[in-house]
């Protein structure tokens, strides 16, 4: 049940541009030459762009080059990005985030409690022999 609690992340299948998803400051996919990341935004500074993750994410973890990162404070970082490899970027939509986070986070405590109680049930039925 935990599982379905860490939540659902829905992005919109419009593609957003670079500006559009800096402004947004929303979670970020963005599709490069080189694969798909997600981000917790992207910001730009002096001019170049970054998207910030986690510190301790996998992806940040696998940078071995350090000229693409550059701390932000104890938790994220933001990792260089070349705009000229980016095919597209869609943004997080949080309604619809939310919503499946909701319905499957209800469907788990439905499904357990009917659970519960046909072994509640079952266990009654059987003690009236």
């Amino acid at each position: 049940m935990l599982i379905f609690c860490s939540g659902c992340n829905v992005y919109y299948s419009e593609t957003a541009s670079i500006d559009e998803a800096v402004q947004s400051s929303k979670k970020a996919k963005v599709t490069t030459i080189d694969g798909t990341n997600t981000y917790k935004k992207l910001e730009r500074m002096e001019g170049n762009l970054y998207g910030v993750r986690k510190k301790n994410s996998n992806m940040a973890k696998s940078f071995s080059s350090p000229e693409y990162i550059e701390n932000v404070d104890e938790k994220y970082i933001n990792i260089l990005l070349q705009e000229e490899q980016i095919r597209e970027i869609h943004l997080k939509n949080h309604t619809l985030s939310t919503v499946l986070t909701v319905t499957a986070i209800s469907a788990a405590v439905l499904g357990l409690t009917s659970a519960i109680f046909m072994v509640t049930a079952a266990d009654a039925m059987t003690s009236w022999d």
